[in-house]
Order: structure tokens, then sequence, then C-alpha cells
């Protein structure tokens, strides 16, 4: 009887540990992902107007921010419904999707036109991608932690947008915009492929 207790016991340890240790990889691959999508973000939201003026299309960056504020607000209630009714994989996948392409296209358009038309797409990625990534954040700890795993994930989002402003400036200055936002573009495809074979594959928040 003792040597079933002590093996009982045991076991539960061994669940504890690794209960723990998915949790921390997840809290580590949500944060990492906050530092991805808030580099990339940094880029549009320093960079688009900068580049626009150097056009002499100044004024056309409130025309930009306006359409990708705009789809942001409308994408988030549909956003929120398709993620608590099919899962994350449902809004990540089109969302960063959608910020991909975006971020492509801005590697390769040189007018302000091109630029302008780009703001739906990065706005709809945005708009579900980043609350998507919260949600999971808050989700990837236990309930009593959802603060700390939040606060994690804006703090990561906040650093990254803060040294991507300076990263991508030395970027900009040495190989122009357009490759600016191919990096970008290539950032977020390395953060796609992290929730697809990290989170998704070894977290049991993965849906």
């Amino acid at each position: 009887m003792l040597i079933k207790m002590l093996v009982g016991k045991r076991k539960t340890e061994d669940e504890f540990k690794k209960y723990i240790t998915r949790v921390a990889c997840s809290l580590l691959s949500l944060g990492v992902l906050g530092l991805f999508i808030g580099f990339t973000y940094s880029g549009v939201l320093v960079f688009i107007p900068i580049e626009l003026n150097s056009m002499g299309a100044g004024v056309w960056g409130s025309v930009f921010f306006a359409l990708f504020a705009l789809m942001i607000i409308i994408s988030r209630p549909l956003v929120g419904k398709v993620y608590a009714r099919y899962g994350s994989r449902f809004v990540i996948y089109p969302g960063v999707g959608l910020f991909i392409v975006g971020l492509a296209i801005l590697g390769v358009v040189s007018t302000p036109v091109g630029i302008i038309c780009t703001a739906p797409l990065l706005g709809l990625g945005y708009g579900a991608a980043q609350p998507a990534f919260q949600a999971l954040a808050v989700q990837s700890a236990p309930i009593e932690r959802a603060g700390v795993s939040t606060a994690t994930y804006f703090l990561a989002l906040d650093i990254a947008v803060g040294a991507g402003s300076v990263i991508l400036a030395l970027i900009a200055n040495a190989l122009g915009y357009q490759s600016l936002y191919q990096i970008t573009s290539l950032i977020m495809i390395i953060a796609l492929a992290l929730y697809h074979f990290v989170i998704r594959k070894h977290s049991y928040i993965a849906e």
C-alpha cells in the first residue's frame, strides 16, 4: 500500500513538472511571437509616413492609417467570434498570412497608391493576429497567473516596437524601404512557423 502511494505521488509530481514545463514553453514561445509582431508592426508604424513624405505624398499617411485602423475595428468582433468557436488556428493562419502579404507588397511597390492599397491587408492581418496571440498568452497559464502571462506578452510587444524602430531605421538607411519590408515579411513567416511547429504541436493550448 505504501509503495502504491509513493508511486502515485511520484507520478503526480512528474505530471506537474511536465505541466509546468509546457506552460513555460508556451509563455516563452508566445513572448517571442509578441517580439516578432511588435518588431514588424514598428516598421509600418514608423516608416510608412517617412516613406510617403519622401515621395512628396506625406498627406497620404493619414489615409493609410485611417484605413489601417478601420480594418482593425471591423475585424475585431468577427475575430473574437471565430476564435471562440473554432480555435486559434482559424484566426492566426489567415491573420498572419494577410499581414505577410501586405508586407511583401510593400516590399515591391514604390508609389503612394501602391502603399495605400496595402493598408486594408495590414489592418485585417494585424487586427486578427495581435489579439489572437494575446488570447493564447492568457490561455497558456493557470487562471491565477493570467495577469503575469498577459504582462509578459505586452512587455515583449512594447520592447519589440521600441527596438524595432531603431534596428529597422538602420536597415532602411543601408538597404532602403523595400528591403526593410521584405525582411519584416520574412520575420512574420518565421513567427507563423513558430506557431505551427512549436505552439500548436507541443502546447495544450494549441487549438
